[in-house]
């Protein structure tokens, strides 16, 4: 690996294939590109933009005073939600989440009598693993002209732009939550409280985060999650209402409607820019059986193409995600 490059040692990589060009070369070279697009980019990567210099590139290229990396954005507020599993080491077409039905009781045990066996039972279901793929190709002008920066910029952002689909999975997933879950905005308490008050919004949105926690941790408590009142709960909401969340989180209405002490629950405020709404937001209890799985991670095959003078990458991988109890989370209305 190259220092002036994130991805690969570019000059390295364009002797070796003028040296070498056999599989074995060829393998190398996409085992180290394969330990860059396995690797999930690190949230200062994803904050801030990429600057070359003069130091980034190589006797005689194009003079060049910086370049500025487009990447898609994404974000991983989801992973908060859903237990994230690593299969990459698997050999199966999917997961399964299984839902078991105990039916236990304790009794009293007559003296010399053995206490009852119970055999476990329930049903389970199978998430199958999707297969997500895309091209990537470039001349082999670009490595003989040493236009290694455009290199390395194109396979950040393919990269970048798998991660990019994965998170657009995911909060699709979130998104198409049954209406039946959804929380009507709750009335303002006292109900005489005009809408003209300072803190009637932020009252009603305390309501409505309430009632989302409530509904939740009471439809689960005989789940097997083994949840309490104190249980966290995460509140997924778009930026678009950072100002409303916030004060709804903060805010201690005290004097106003007598001892009214806000949101009840131990709440996590995940703000997202990838939600499609921004008039509602979710709030869930994480993982249990809001489950994920990355069965292989972003890999490349490679072929050369001499009729073009072409390298081609084709990036495949695969994953899957399940809300497997759709009890574990609630739609909650803004307005």
């Amino acid at each position: 690996m190259g220092k002036r490059f994130q991805v690969l040692d570019w000059p390295a990589v364009r002797d070796a294939l003028r040296r070498n060009p056999d599989a074995e070369t060829r393998g190398n070279i996409n085992n180290a590109l394969n330990a860059f697009l396995g690797t999930q980019p690190d949230r200062t990567s994803r904050m801030f933009q990429n600057i070359a210099t003069s130091q980034d590139f190589p006797e005689g290229d194009l003079p060049m005073a910086a370049q500025f990396q487009k990447l898609s954005f994404y974000d991983d507020g989801w992973e908060q939600i859903f237990t994230v599993r690593d299969y990459t080491n698997s050999d199966r077409p999917g997961f399964e989440i299984f839902t078991g039905q105990d039916g236990l009781t304790f009794e009293v045990v007559p003296e010399g009598q053995k206490a009852k066996v119970y055999a476990m039972s329930g049903t389970k279901d199978t998430v199958y693993f999707e297969k997500i793929g895309g091209g990537l190709g470039w001349t082999g002008e670009a490595l003989d002209d040493q236009d290694y920066w455009t290199l390395d910029n194109t396979i950040v952002a393919f990269r970048n732009k798998w991660y990019a689909a994965r998170a657009e999975t995911a909060y699709a997933l979130i998104e198409a939550l049954a209406s039946g879950y959804n929380i009507t905005w709750q009335a303002a308490v006292p109900t005489s409280l005009a809408s003209t008050d300072a803190n009637y919004t932020a009252i009603r949105d305390i309501n409505t985060i309430n009632k989302a926690g409530y509904e939740i941790l009471n439809a689960v408590k005989d789940s097997g999650y083994g949840i309490t009142p104190s249980t966290p709960v995460v509140l997924l909401y778009p930026l678009a209402l950072a100002a409303r969340i916030r004060r709804a989180l903060t805010v201690q209405n005290w004097g106003l409607s007598g001892e009214f002490p806000g949101v009840q629950f131990n709440v996590i405020p995940i703000p997202t820019l990838s939600l499609t709404s921004t008039t509602s937001y979710y709030v869930a209890l994480p993982g249990n059986k809001l489950v994920w799985g990355d069965r292989m991670n972003l890999t490349v095959f490679d072929e050369f193409d001499p009729a073009s003078y072409s390298y081609v990458k084709y990036g495949w991988g695969r994953y899957g995600g399940a809300i497997g109890d759709s009890n574990q989370l609630r739609r909650c209305a803004t307005s």
